[in-house]
C-alpha cells in the first residue's frame, strides 16, 4: 500500500526501511510504501513547558516555584534513538514517549531549582528570583540528561516565588510591625488597640474635626491615656495627614494619639 507524507518546516522526519534510514530532514513530502516502511516525526519547533514546584529554604519554610521553561530539539535523530517518535497509519505517536521529554526536562530542572533553594533563607529565596533564574538556566544547558536528549534550552523564567499563606501573612504583619510609617499611624500610637465602650476621646484639637466619616479612623483612648498625653508646643504640629476616607488638611499633633 502506497502512502503519502507530508510534513511542516517545524517537523523533522525519517524513513526507516530495512533498518536504515532512506530519507530524512525538515518540511518534506513523498510516497513510501507503508508494509516495509517506519516513520518517525519529531517536532522541531521551540516548545514552552509551564511547572509549578514545591520546594523548601534552608530554614525549613515552604515555598512554591512559578515558571515556565522554553526548548527545541536540537539533534532529532539522537533524540529519535532514545525515544520513540514513530508514527502509525494515521500519523499519530504509535507511543506515549513524546510525552515523557518535557516530563524528563521538568525533572532535571526541579532537582537543580531544589539545589538552589535549598542554600536559601526565606527572606533570600522571596527575593532571589534573578538569581535562582541565572543559576538554573546554566545548569539546565550543562545537564548531562538534557544534552543526551539533543535538547536545546532557549530560556527560563521564574513567574512567582510564593510562601505559604500563612508564612505570607506572618511576613507582612511583621513588616508592618517594623515600619510604621507604611501604614500611616503616628509613631506614639500604642502597639494594641484599646478599645471601650464608652465613646472614644480625643485631644482638643482633633475633637472638633470628628465627623461620622472620619471617626471610624480614629483609635479609641482612654481617660486615663488622654489625660496623661504629652503637651505638644503649638509648632509642632503634622499637617495634611491622609486618611482612607480622604479626610485631609487637618492639624495634628506630631505626638497625638489621635490619626
Amino acid at each position: 500500500m502506497i502512502s503519502f507524507m507530508k510534513v511542516p518546516p517545524t517537523t523533522y522526519v525519517l524513513e526507516f526501511k530495512s533498518g536504515r534510514i532512506r530519507r530524512e530532514g525538515a518540511g518534506l513530502s513523498f510516497f513510501y510504501y507503508a508494509p516495509t516502511t517506519t516513520i518517525v516525526t519529531i517536532p522541531i519547533a521551540s516548545t514552552d513547558v509551564p511547572f509549578v514546584f514545591q520546594e523548601a529554604t534552608s530554614d525549613f519554610q515552604a515555598v512554591t516555584i512559578q515558571g515556565q521553561f522554553t526548548y527545541r530539539v536540537a539533534d532529532p535523530k539522537r533524540l529519535a534513538s532514545l525515544l520513540d517518535f514513530s508514527i502509525d497509519k494515521r500519523h499519530a505517536h504509535c507511543t506515549d514517549d513524546p510525552r515523557k521529554l518535557p516530563e524528563r526536562l521538568v525533572h532535571t530542572l526541579q532537582t537543580l531549582t531544589r539545589s538552589i533553594t535549598q542554600r536559601l533563607a526565606l527572606r533570600d529565596a522571596l527575593t532571589s528570583s534573578d538569581a535562582i533564574v541565572a543559576e538554573a538556566l546554566a545548569g539546565l544547558k550543562e545537564s548531562e540528561a538534557v544534552t543526551t536528549l539533543g535538547v536545546e534550552i532557549l530560556s527560563l523564567s521564574v513567574l512567582a516565588i510564593t510562601p505559604t499563606p500563612e508564612t505570607s501573612r506572618a511576613l507582612e504583619a511583621e513588616a508592618r510591625e517594623s515600619d510604621p510609617v507604611s501604614h500611616s499611624l503616628p509613631v506614639c500610637w500604642p502597639k494594641t488597640p484599646v478599645w471601650f465602650s464608652a465613646s472614644p476621646h480625643y485631644c482638643s484639637p482633633c475633637a472638633g474635626a470628628r465627623s461620622s466619616r472620619a471617626q471610624k479612623w480614629r483609635f479609641p483612648i482612654s481617660v486615663a491615656q488622654y489625660r496623661a498625653g504629652p503637651e505638644v508646643p503649638a509648632d509642632e504640629v503634622r499637617t495634611e495627614i491622609p486618611t482612607d476616607e480622604g479626610v485631609t488638611g487637618r492639624t495634628f499633633p506630631d505626638l497625638c494619639q489621635c490619626p
